[in-house]
């Protein structure tokens, strides 16, 4: 059963049905926004994969599921290695300083 609010009552008729939400990229961002500097993260499968491409050069360290720490965002054209993938399987760069191991000892 919806709440008042979400019928739209008390909210200016605002109609839960009719809202769209939010881009994927969006949601990537306020994701990313809120990860403390210092923090090592895994990056899981799904909205998660797209946290990297805004990172930027904040002092983070993701951790993609091949086994390598220290990865990039998202890779595009020329900087494509199909053996450097993300958990939902998209190429990702690596970033100076990464360290890639076996993935049972992580």
């Amino acid at each position: 059963m919806l709440s008042p609010v979400a019928k739209g009552v008390g909210n200016g008729g605002l109609n839960i049905n009719n809202l769209k939400g939010i881009a994927r990229e969006l949601v990537a961002l306020r994701i990313a926004n809120e990860i403390p500097d210092g923090s090592y993260v895994n990056l899981g499968i799904g909205i998660p994969t797209l946290v990297s491409n805004w990172i930027g050069d904040r002092d983070l360290i993701l951790q993609a599921e091949i086994g390598m720490l220290n990865c990039g965002p998202i890779a595009t054209d020329e900087a494509i290695d199909q053996d450097c993938i993300n958990a939902s399987c998209q190429p990702i760069t690596e970033l100076p300083d990464r360290v890639i191991s076996p993935i049972v000892s992580l």
